[in-house]
């Protein structure tokens, strides 16, 4: 395969539909800092300890752990997960000075933690789908050395 190359995995039976998680989000609090507190549709993720969670909500509190390692024949492929979100989410739907704090600290705590030195402009959202099927960009590889066959490749 030419470079670079973007992997993508796919979830089967992702429901996604439910009324009450499509509605817990606040768009304002991840498109501007300064409405870092308007938590008001991001019931029931909205505070802990009296101080507001960015990003707040159910969908942004189901992140999961997706990490994957991928090797050809024995050696480990090194892999690039910045700058693989879409620029229309980067220039227009998240502020690139809206950073997450309080997130995952309470007693239920979700699949990972984010890092709060990295703007959420830089995420790959999962966008939310009306089907039970979820395709989700999640890295692109540009060092794979050579031609890289399917049927060579491992993922763990």
């Amino acid at each position: 395969m030419k470079q670079p190359i973007f992997v993508y995995y796919q979830l089967n039976n992702f429901y996604q539909n439910h009324r009450r998680y499509v509605k817990s989000r606040n768009d304002q609090q991840l498109r501007d800092a300064s409405k870092a507190n308007e938590t008001t549709l991001c019931d029931p993720e909205k505070t802990r300890d009296g101080m507001a969670i960015v990003p707040c909500g159910l969908i942004a509190w189901s992140t999961f752990n997706d990490t994957y390692t991928f090797q050809h024949n024995t050696n480990n492929l090194s892999i690039d997960k910045t700058d693989i979100s879409w620029k229309s989410d980067r220039d227009h739907k998240f502020g690139s000075d809206v950073f997450p704090k309080n997130f995952q600290k309470g007693p239920l705590i979700g699949g990972k933690t984010l890092n709060e030195s990295i703007p959420v402009c830089f995420w790959v959202s999962i966008p939310l789908c009306i089907i039970r099927l979820l395709l989700h960009m999640w890295l692109t590889s540009n060092n794979c050395s050579g031609v890289l066959w399917l049927s060579n490749l491992k993922i763990n």
